[in-house]
C-alpha cells in the first residue's frame, strides 16, 4: 500500500474513532443521566483540596475525569502528529471547549453538577493523552507505528461501545434525582369549586426561588395536567426558618381536569425538557359532605402497603408521622415524626445474627460550617450517623414489627437525608427530603 493510501486509511479510522468517542462522551456525561436537582460547585480546586486531605472518593472522581479525556488528547495528537508544541496548545483549547460545553449542558439541562474542577481535570487528561502519543512515537519503530495506531483507535472504539452499552442498561442513570440542591414541600391542598389548589415552598438552596410549573402526571394513564403556577411568593415562616428575610420561596398552583379517585404524581417543569419528580403524590377523594378532599402522600399507592398498626404503639407514628420511604424488597418503612426517624421492620427484614444490624443516616446541609468536626476534617458536605437497630430499638407493643428510632439533630438545616442498610458497603439505600415544620 502506498504512503498516500496508508495516510488516507489512517485518517478515516482516526475520524471514525474520534466521532464514536465524542458521541459516547456526550452520551455518558449528559444524555444518559437523569434530570435532577444538582447544586453547582464553583469553588476552584475544592475537590483537589479534599483529595490531598485524604478523601478517597474525591480522588477517584478526579482520576475518572482525567481518564475520560485521555482519548481526546491522544486522537488529536495523532491528527496533528507533524506539529510540536502547537499540538499541546490545540489540545488544551479543544479540550477546554468540549469540557465547558459538557459542564454548561449539565447545568442548563439539570443533568449533572457544574464544577470548575472538572474543567481542570479534563484538560489535564487531554494533555496526558497527547503525551502518551508522544511516548508512543518513541517506543514503536516506524514500520510498526501504523499498525499500533490502528490498534489504539480500534481499542478506543471498542471501549466506547462498552461504555455506551453499560450506561444504556441503566448503570449510569442510577443517580437519584433528589439531592441537597432543592427544597420542595406541599403545605396545602384543597379542592374549591372543582378546582384543585396547591400551595407550598420551592426554591434552590443558596440561590433562592426560580420559575417552574407544577405538572400532575396520572399514575393510571400517564396523562399530564399542567397547573397555573405562581412562584416567588413571600412566606414569612419559611424565610424565618431559613434565616432569609427576603426569601420569596412560596408557590400557588391551581387547575382543573383532576379526576376523583385517580392518583397523580407531582412533577416540576423547569422548561428545556427539564421535568423532575418531587416524590410527592396526590389523590382527590370524595368527602362525606359531598365535596372533594385532596390527599397528599409520599409513596405511590401501587407500591405502598400500610403499616398494620391498629391497637399498637405504632398507631401514633403511622397516623401523625410522614412516611418517607418504603421498600417492599427490604421489608422496611422509614417514617419522619416529631424530629425523629423511625425504621419499622416487618417479617423478612435481614437482621444480623449477632445483633449488629447497622443502618446509616446521612444528613446533607448547605450550612457545612455547622457540621461535626469529623465531617469538616474529611471535607464532607454531610454528617454520617451509624444507627444500630438493636441498640436503638424501642420497647413496646408494636405487633409483628420491630422499631428503632434516632433523633435528627437540629444544629443545622437539613436539605436531604440518605438512609439504608450498611454491611461493609451499601446493601440498599435511598434518599428523601425532610418534611419541615416552618411554624415551629
Amino acid at each position: 500500500m502506498s504512503d498516500k493510501r496508508k495516510k488516507t486509511s489512517l485518517q478515516i479510522v482516526l475520524g471514525c474513532a474520534f466521532f464514536v468517542y465524542l458521541v459516547t462522551l456526550f452520551w455518558y456525561t449528559i444524555l444518559s443521566r437523569n434530570v435532577g436537582y444538582y447544586p453547582g460547585r464553583f469553588e476552584l480546586f475544592w475537590s483537589y483540596k479534599l483529595w490531598f486531605g485524604g478523601s478517597r472518593s474525591n480522588g477517584v472522581q478526579i482520576l475518572a475525569n482525567i481518564a475520560m479525556f485521555v482519548p481526546l488528547g491522544f486522537l488529536m495528537a495523532v491528527k496533528w502528529q507533524d506539529r510540536s508544541w502547537e499540538t499541546y496548545l490545540l489540545v488544551i483549547l479543544v479540550s477546554l471547549v468540549v469540557s465547558a460545553a459538557i459542564e454548561t449542558a449539565q447545568f442548563t439541562l439539570m443533568r449533572g453538577t457544574f464544577e470548575f474542577d472538572d474543567l481542570c481535570s479534563n484538560i489535564a487528561g487531554a494533555v496526558l493523552g497527547a503525551t502518551v502519543y508522544r511516548l508512543f512515537q518513541q517506543i514503536f519503530p516506524d514500520r510498526f507505528a501504523a499498525s499500533a495506531l490502528y490498534s489504539a483507535c480500534f481499542g478506543i472504539v471498542i471501549f466506547c461501545i462498552a461504555v455506551f452499552l453499560r450506561t444504556a442498561c441503566g448503570s449510569n442513570g442510577s443517580v437519584s434525582p433528589l439531592s441537597q440542591g432543592f427544597c420542595f414541600q406541599v403545605e396545602g391542598a384543597a379542592v374549591e369549586e372543582d378546582r384543585l389548589r396547591l400551595s407550598g415552598v420551592g426554591f434552590w438552596y443558596g440561590q433562592g426561588p426560580t420559575g417552574y410549573t407544577l405538572v400532575l402526571k396520572s399514575a393510571e394513564t400517564g396523562k399530564q395536567v399542567r397547573l397555573e403556577t405562581t412562584c416567588g411568593i413571600l412566606s414569612p415562616d419559611v424565610a424565618d426558618y431559613f434565616h432569609r428575610e427576603d426569601l420569596k420561596a412560596g408557590f400557588e398552583a391551581v387547575g382543573d381536569g383532576i379526576r376523583t379517585g385517580e392518583e397523580y404524581e407531582i412533577m416540576l417543569d423547569f422548561g428545556l425538557f427539564r421535568r423532575v419528580s418531587t416524590g410527592i403524590y396526590l389523590t382527590v377523594q370524595p368527602s362525606a359532605d359531598g365535596d372533594s378532599d385532596a390527599d397528599i402522600h409520599y409513596m405511590p399507592d401501587a407500591v405502598f402497603r400500610p403499616v398494620d398498626c391498629g391497637g399498637t404503639a405504632l398507631e401514633e407514628i403511622a397516623v401523625k408521622g410522614v412516611l418517607r420511604l418504603f421498600s417492599p424488597e427490604q421489608h422496611v418503612y422509614v417514617y419522619w415524626y416529631d424530629g425523629k426517624l423511625y425504621w419499622i421492620a416487618e417479617d423478612g427484614f435481614n437482621f444480623e445474627a449477632d445483633g449488629s444490624t447497622r443502618l446509616e443516616m446521612i444528613l446533607y446541609t448547605t450550612e457545612t460550617e455547622k457540621l461535626s468536626q469529623k465531617s469538616r476534617d474529611a471535607g464532607n458536605l454531610y454528617d454520617t450517623y451509624g444507627v444500630y437497630f438493636e441498640k436503638n430499638e424501642l420497647k413496646g407493643d408494636f405487633g409483628r414489627y420491630r422499631v428503632c428510632a434516632r433523633e435528627v439533630p437540629e444544629d443545622y438545616i437539613i436539605t436531604s437525608i440518605k438512609t439504608g442498610y450498611y454491611q461493609g458497603g451499601w446493601v440498599w439505600q435511598a434518599s428523601f427530603w425532610p418534611v419541615f415544620d416552618f411554624a415551629r
